[in-house]
């Protein structure tokens, strides 16, 4: 079966499961109903790329002043 949302391929539901969630978009495959409103916009599913490097620069950051601190 494929995903709905992201169009992999993923394993059928069993017969004891009404949906799956998709392991590569972390979105259900449950049907939605279509009168259901949404009072807030969706939310972003990823992480965007500046914030990755932000975090990787902030984590390098943080582990240079620890190895500073502890080697002083």
């Amino acid at each position: 079966m494929k995903c709905p949302n992201c169009k992999r391929l993923i394993h059928p539901p069993n017969e004891n499961e009404e949906f799956v969630i998709c392991p590569y978009c972390i979105q259900s495959t449950a049907p939605v109903p279509q009168d259901l409103e949404l009072d807030h916009p969706p939310l972003p599913q990823r992480y965007s790329s500046i914030q990755i490097i932000a975090f990787g620069l902030l984590a390098f950051l943080f582990c240079t002043i620890l190895y500073i601190y502890l080697t002083t």
